[in-house]
């Protein structure tokens, strides 16, 4: 229970702060209020997830995990084992 509170408290920070960093980049990039740049950056970061969120997380670790099978097998066979270690 104790570790479901602090995840819980994290992800609530961690969000908010995504939320702050966005809301800073729009004042700085565009010229608008930072609580605009807040707010324009939550409907487009909760649309996007709504919309397509998944599916591009489902996507991106399709493509990283053959990335990793890929260079873990390329890495195996011509690289000597014996000279990583010196």
């Amino acid at each position: 229970m104790i570790g479901v509170v602090v995840m819980g408290i994290f992800e609530v920070v961690y969000v908010g702060v995504q939320y702050i960093a966005l809301g800073k980049l729009f004042e700085l990039l565009f010229g608008i209020s930072f609580e605009a740049g807040v707010i324009i950056g939550a409907i487009i970061c909760v649309s996007y997830t709504v919309v397509g969120g998944f599916t591009s997380v489902a996507r991106n670790d399709f493509i990283q995990g053959g990335n990793t099978i890929l260079w873990t097998r390329y890495h195996a066979i011509n690289y000597d084992s014996k000279a990583w270690w010196t």
